[in-house]
């Protein structure tokens, strides 16, 4: 052996061994840069007061494993990040797993599925190719089940928005996970439990009537149900209150007590209903749809809002079954799309409804913004399709409507509001009225305009409302914004939980949804038309550079070295 060739061999073994060695020195280390324009990669502020707040014994079992979709493992990847993240910033209080339940035998895989299904965790269905090509489906479980103190608490990741494309759906999704992942374990560990309350005394919504909802919120808050009657103190411990499809008049003294409510920085999510009608009440295939007079347009107006006495009718609507047989044939029952029960979309400037699926509603009205109020800032959350139109009320509709082809023409509006959050400086509905032939209980003083406060509108009182069967068995409740027709579950239950988080906590973490990760796919049409092109590109040219290479270090080492 020459010397040359031992000094090249000594180092190269060298350079492997620094190499080696700084490889291991920063596999203790969680250094890295996040280099994307996005900060895709980097954890917020929020997150990080959240994190460093974990008491100890905090699981997470992750149920997407396994062999997944390309998007799927996109998303998988994603939520290992985050939670490898998170169990540093917490300095290991946070534990995790990942469970592939393809990996248990058939009848334990039911088992588990039943039981987390019972939990709150969806699976979904989806279509891949086989080793074969052939499409197949299969069962996969995109969410989690984070578990403290005895409580397991479920976590959907995947967003199914059928106005987004899958791709947008997985995306959304994936930018979605630092919030959901936050906003659960927040909620696990918080020490004080706000108070809300379910008005009742005007004809609202029954208990049952809002047993998902009700549910769903108890696990933020203490959730009450009860009266005004004329009690000046009656609201004042909660943080927020729910009007849920109130049917008879409200009286001044509610009125007024629910006006000095929001003046002292109270917050009220109103859901009101601009047209009542049912198509359970049809007779004959026809229903009424008339105006209900609860007495509260008056102190809405003050506030800066109209409900409408119209109907939104929508091209974006839900699907009933409507019997298509001749007369004295037997039944025969299709779905077919009801433009008076509009799928809602949410609003992507708002952080209450950004990447939210649809909103399911029956018999939705418009809602104006009145007067020029400068002190408070207002947003449109709800909205109906870019295919919309009214129809005014009362009116008579008829299941025969659905036989009749829409005229596409005739649906010329877009984004018509249907609910509407305002935040700011209300003036009181009881400025210059006189108070003296109220009969109130207790004593106060009046506030003629509030503190910082917020309020949103919602002119269908369905969209808080679940189905109730009363069976053999006892009362039945359907999920909140679950279609039984279409076997669809819509984002009724996050907007409203959303509304409330946002308006109880001022939206701190709620701010997390504002993330947004670029969508970057690929042109398919361009692949199309030049699949060829982009084939020898990505097969020869690597080929053709090697050669060229090979070529050009064949000619330096012979000029060198002859």
């Amino acid at each position: 052996m020459n010397k040359l060739f031992i000094n090249n061999l000594l180092s190269l073994l060298s350079a492997l061994l620094v190499a080696v060695l700084l490889i291991y020195i920063f596999s203790f280390s969680d250094l890295k840069f996040d280099l994307t324009q996005d900060k895709r990669f980097t954890l917020s502020d929020i997150t990080y007061d959240v994190l460093q707040r974990m008491p100890e014994g905090i699981t997470v079992k992750v149920y997407l494993d396994g062999d997944l979709p390309i998007g799927f493992q996109r998303m998988r990847t994603a939520i290992f990040e985050h939670l490898r993240q998170f169990r540093r910033i917490s300095n290991d209080s946070i534990d995790f797993q990942f469970v592939d339940i393809q990996t248990f035998d058939k009848s334990l895989q039911n088992t588990m599925v039943k039981d987390l299904y019972e939990k709150g965790i969806e699976p979904t269905q989806v279509k891949i190719k086989d080793r074969k090509g052939n499409l197949v489906q299969k069962m996969i479980i995109p969410a989690a089940l984070i578990s403290f103190d005895g409580i397991d608490v479920p976590v959907n990741f995947l967003l199914n928005n059928p106005v987004f494309s899958a791709e947008e759906n997985i995306n959304a999704s994936i930018q979605n996970i630092e919030y959901v992942l936050i906003n659960t374990l927040n909620n696990l560990i918080v020490e004080e439990v706000e108070r809300i309350a379910f008005l009742e005394g005007h004809g609202e919504l029954n208990e049952f009537q809002v047993n998902d909802i009700t549910r769903e919120l108890a696990m933020y808050y203490q959730v009450d149900r009860g009266s005004i009657n004329g009690d000046l103190n009656a609201l004042l411990q909660y943080k927020a209150i729910i009007i849920a499809g109130p049917t008879q008049a409200f009286t001044n003294e509610d009125k007024y007590i629910l006006d000095q409510y929001v003046m002292s920085g109270g917050k009220i999510l109103w859901f009101i209903d601009g047209v009542t009608a049912s198509i359970d009440s049809m007779n004959n295939g026809t229903t009424l749809a008339f105006i209900p007079d609860v007495n509260l347009s008056d102190q809405l107006f003050k506030y800066g809002y109209r409900i409408n006495p119209n109907m939104i009718l929508d091209f974006q609507c839900s699907l009933i079954p409507i019997n298509m047989a001749l007369a004295g044939s037997e039944p025969n029952f299709m779905p077919a799309p009801w433009l008076y029960f509009p799928l809602l979309q949410g609003s992507s400037e708002h952080v209450l409804s950004k990447n939210m699926n649809l909103v399911y509603s029956k018999f939705v009205s418009s809602i104006d913004t009145v007067g020029l109020l400068s002190n408070i800032q207002r947003h449109v959350v709800l909205h109906s399709s870019a295919l919309s139109r009214l129809a005014t009320a009362p009116k008579l509709i008829s299941l025969a409507e659905v036989k009749e082809q829409p005229v596409k023409e005739m649906f010329d509006l877009r984004n018509i509001p249907t609910a509407i959050l305002s935040e700011g400086i209300f003036e009181s509905a009881f400025n210059n009225r006189p108070l003296n032939d109220l009969k109130l209980k207790g004593q106060h003083q009046f506030l003629s305009s509030s503190k910082p406060t917020a309020m949103l509108v919602v002119s269908d009182a369905d969209i808080i409302r679940n189905d109730v069967r009363q069976t053999a068995q006892g009362t039945m409740i359907t999920p909140l914004g679950f279609d039984k027709y279409t076997q669809q579950t819509f984002a009724n239950k996050d907007f409203i939980v959303n509304a409330v988080n946002y308006m109880v906590s001022g939206g701190g973490i709620l701010q997390l949804r504002n993330r947004e990760v670029k969508l970057r796919l690929l042109d398919k049409a361009a692949i199309l038309d030049k699949r060829i092109q982009y084939q020898l590109i990505n097969t020869v040219m690597p080929l053709f550079i090697l050669l060229i290479a090979a070529v050009i270090l064949f000619y330096y080492r012979k000029r060198k070295y002859c």
